[in-house]
């Protein structure tokens, strides 16, 4: 549970910045920058934690989304100087594990923001910055198509590490939508996976971070 909550963060973090970045390589060259905000109504992304242990099989795996994150790019009209802030409220963190009651996911949603997982009390916001763009010769900015990596750096319960995100992203005037999947380990940010009973009950330290977004360009300052 822990690890879901705590990849969910990342996850959001890191695919929002995704999208400012293939905004930023899609965007032609102009004499003002244009700015990019991730539509958060319209995007998805989901946390996958999943189970472990010699119970697993009477377990369930968790789906974390974040309700409260912001996004927002920074000089995209040049891929190699792309830049993006993404901020998340650990504390909006939510499990959409449909088998479980709505009892269970507060329960679920209480546990992962304590203490002992996110500690949100202590570490209210999860931060993704962006630092470079690397595409992949597959990209072809003519037919509006985007594949690359997105590294930049994550600040998650405390710990700041290096992160690389593959994603790939398809654009028009007005909007841009990406698609990614990325795997981390949650021990890599210092939080231990949950278990109990020995380990009969536990989740693994990996999880994968789904995500689908679209960002849509601001209206220029005059």
């Amino acid at each position: 549970m822990r690890s879901q909550r705590t990849r969910s963060s990342v996850c959001f973090a890191l695919a929002a910045a995704l999208v400012a970045s293939a905004l930023g390589y899609a965007a032609p060259v102009r004499a003002a920058p244009r700015e990019y905000r991730v539509d958060t109504a319209r995007s998805k992304l989901v946390v996958h934690v999943f189970r472990a242990g010699a119970l697993s099989p009477m377990l369930h795996d968790h789906h974390f989304a974040a309700t409260s994150w912001t996004a927002r790019t920074f000089d995209p009209e040049r891929p190699s100087e792309t830049r993006a802030l993404v901020i998340v409220q650990a504390s909006s963190l939510r499990d959409r594990q449909p088998a479980l009651s709505e009892k269970d996911r507060m329960k679920v949603d209480s546990q992962v923001q304590g203490p002992e997982i996110l500690d949100a009390a202590r570490h209210p916001v999860i931060r993704f910055e962006l630092e470079r763009l690397e595409l992949d010769p597959s990209s072809d900015p003519k037919k509006a198509f985007l594949r690359g990596e997105l590294v930049g750096t994550l600040e998650l319960h405390g710990h700041t590490r290096r992160v690389t995100i593959p994603a790939a992203a398809r654009w028009s005037d007005d909007w841009l939508g990406v698609n990614g999947l990325v795997a981390f380990r949650q021990s890599d940010f210092g939080i231990e996976p949950y278990r109990k009973l020995g380990g009969a009950i536990a989740v693994q330290d990996g999880v994968e971070v789904e995500l689908s977004l679209r960002a849509t360009r601001e209206a220029e300052k005059e």
